[in-house]
């Protein structure tokens, strides 16, 4: 498979990055099929938050080599991906009932981050400045995924 990023952007400015595969410009399919562009998503408050927490907890994680340590980092690392992920797989259906969906799977991935940075926190797996910087981040995570929950923008049938 080929895959190309190239700088064009729109009109040949260089802004912007356009993905294709194989000569297919999914950018422009995107705006074609739902009449904005995909990248958008990365105004949303909720998916910045989720991005620096999904950031965090991979270098956090990543620092620790100690074995007994692996499960819960493990896990609190494919939950931190899956906050992020989910915001932008939501985000990308077009629909309103698809991204509520979507919303509430990474509300339920970042509740389950916290838990788990409280157990790593107890069994002292990580220094007590990483976990209060963990804490703010998922306590903010959680707020701005349940507050896009809650827009009453989402009540309509087609997002733009």
């Amino acid at each position: 498979m080929c895959w190309a990023i190239s700088n064009r952007g729109e009109g040949g400015t260089g802004r912007g990055k356009r993905f294709s595969v194989r000569g297919f410009d999914y950018q422009t399919r995107w705006r074609r099929l739902y009449g904005h562009p995909m990248h958008k998503y990365r105004s949303l408050a909720a998916w910045q938050s989720a991005h620096k927490l999904c950031i965090m907890v991979l270098k956090t994680t990543d620092r620790t080599k100690i074995p007994r340590t692996w499960a819960v980092f493990d896990q609190m690392r494919r939950a931190a991906v899956s906050v992020e992920v989910n915001i932008v797989e939501g985000y990308a259906f077009g629909t309103s009932p698809g991204f509520r969906r979507h919303l509430r799977i990474a509300f339920g991935s970042a509740a389950e981050v916290e838990a788990l940075v409280n157990i790593a926190a107890e069994m002292e797996y990580i220094q007590p400045e990483q976990i209060a910087e963990l804490g703010a981040l998922v306590d903010r995570t959680l707020g701005t995924v349940l507050g896009l929950l809650r827009s009453p923008s989402l009540t309509t049938r087609r997002m733009r």
